[in-house]
């Protein structure tokens, strides 16, 4: 589904099946003079893409900048199949550009970054301008893109609330680089927040209003949360327990059965911290 969020705002849900069943990501395309892709998602983005420029009367040639919030394959997987049409640089953090490519859902190769993004970084589209916001924790190169005529932050991944549906935990690899990003954008100037996934509590991907600062609020009270049930469960264990095991009860704690390789992740990560 594809639907125009804000002026010149295109939210793109690609489904996610057979990856992730009932999950979506978000493909965004932001249209001004010139046009900019925020995130490709998995292999066959593309065809939401050029669904939208149809429906405008405008040029694949139009777009100038394929921006990557991180590495995943899940938001890359595009990246070649929109290249290959277009003029567009690739465009993704310095910290992430190395792993560019190996994500594990990947679609033709569009070979590495052409310009790697730092903080403060901005992308001229002529009548609108997009700006470059470091959010590391997810991944050491994860990045919000400010688009300030609508004071909306499209985020990736690095902001989740309590997570996706498939587990509830939010995962990232750096607890503490997670709650700096999630103070960080409690201090921007937003009123429109734009994930590219549904992160419980919400429903859907993008955010508006009051919903902004629950968010923010609810990503940065579970990061808390999840580091005094990690240190509990470790502390009151018999026996030493190994990360597996933790990660076990932390799923089992919010009502999962199953333990996913993102809760396994992000218990290690506030175990090493």
């Amino acid at each position: 589904m594809t639907e125009e969020i804000l002026r010149g705002v295109y939210h793109c849900k690609q489904d996610l099946a057979p990856y992730w069943p009932g999950e979506w990501t978000a493909i965004n395309v932001i249209v001004g003079e010139r046009i900019a892709i925020v995130d490709t998602g998995i292999p066959g983005g593309e065809s939401l893409v050029w669904h939208v420029l149809d429906s405008l009367g405008r040029s694949p040639a139009d777009i100038v900048a394929i921006v990557n919030s991180h590495f995943h394959g899940d938001h890359t997987g595009s990246n070649g199949a929109l290249r290959s049409r277009t003029n567009a640089q690739i465009m993704i953090h310095v910290l992430d550009a190395p792993r560019l490519g190996s994500g594990e859902i990947e679609g033709p190769s569009a070979g590495p970054a052409d310009v790697a993004l730092e903080d403060g970084a901005s992308i001229d589209l002529g009548d609108r301008e997009l700006q470059i916001v470091h959010l590391p924790g997810h991944t050491p190169g994860s990045i919000g893109v400010y688009l300030p005529d609508e004071k909306a932050l499209f985020t990736g991944d690095s902001l989740q609330a309590r997570g996706t549906a498939v587990q509830f935990i939010a995962s990232y690899a750096d607890p503490e680089a997670y709650v700096a990003s999630v103070r960080r954008a409690l201090a921007l100037d937003i009123e429109h927040l734009v994930p590219a996934h549904a992160f419980a509590p919400f429903d859907d991907s993008h955010l508006h209003g009051p919903d902004v600062r629950r968010f923010l609020d609810i990503s940065l009270d579970h990061a808390r949360e999840l580091d005094e049930l990690i240190a509990s469960l470790a502390r009151s264990a018999e026996t030493p327990l190994n990360v597996a095991a933790i990660a076990s009860e932390v799923c089992a704690r919010y009502g999962f059965d199953a333990t996913s390789p993102m809760a396994v992740a992000t218990v290690d990560a506030h175990l090493r911290t």
